[in-house]
């Protein structure tokens, strides 16, 4: 059993120990099929990889699949904001495109799918060379850590918000409350997300 780095709990500990070992395994199985836009299964570990076509912030097709990114929640392309200067933008839109500045950096995406989320879309990690997309828009400030499903862009959703990065510059509804109707931006010097 791995001992516990100190101030981290046992199940982050464990996210983190998961997510270096795919770090580790991925790049070699992407190393046996480099140049094939499939889908490729290599010890176990089914993936996807080949040009993306970005749909939103969090979901791209790649290799003719539909892909959530997984551990984050961003806006959809009709969600609005307020800037820092308190003016309506079109934060949906400024997401996805920063989604598509990352993704034009690489004429290959690789995913790991994850499993399906609760409306049946399949969930992926997903990376552009060495960049992990998530993480990317996460620290950006342009999507928010998916906290009920995993933590772990939790410290680059921090520090984003600090630097008021992307979304944290000004006011937001979450996403998934957009979704859901709600349109009321919460109180100036408020978090979108609750308390923390």
């Amino acid at each position: 059993m791995a001992a516990e780095e100190p101030g981290v709990p046992i199940p982050r500990l464990a996210e983190r120990l998961t997510m270096r070992l795919w770090r580790l395994a991925f790049p070699l199985a992407l190393l046996a099929t480099a140049g094939h836009g499939t889908a490729v299964a290599a010890n176990d570990m089914s993936y996807v990889a080949g040009p993306a076509v970005v749909i939103d912030a969090s979901h791209l097709e790649v290799a003719g699949q539909r892909l959530k990114l997984y551990g984050i929640d961003a806006p959809d392309a009709d969600e609005t904001c307020k800037s820092a200067k308190d003016e309506d933008y079109p934060c949906g839109v400024e997401a996805r495109a920063a989604l598509q500045a990352l993704v034009k950096t690489t004429p290959q995406v690789e995913c790991l799918p994850r499993g399906p989320n609760q409306m049946n879309e399949m969930m992926a990690t997903c990376s552009a060379g060495k960049t992990d997309l998530a993480k990317a828009l996460v620290t950006a400030g342009w999507a928010i850590a998916d906290r009920p499903r995993t933590l772990y862009y939790e410290d680059d959703e921090l520090a984003a918000r600090t630097a008021k990065r992307g979304l944290w510059q000004g006011r937001f509804i979450a996403p998934q409350a957009w979704r859901s109707g709600t349109r009321k931006l919460p109180p100036k010097n408020e978090s979108p997300l609750g308390v923390f």
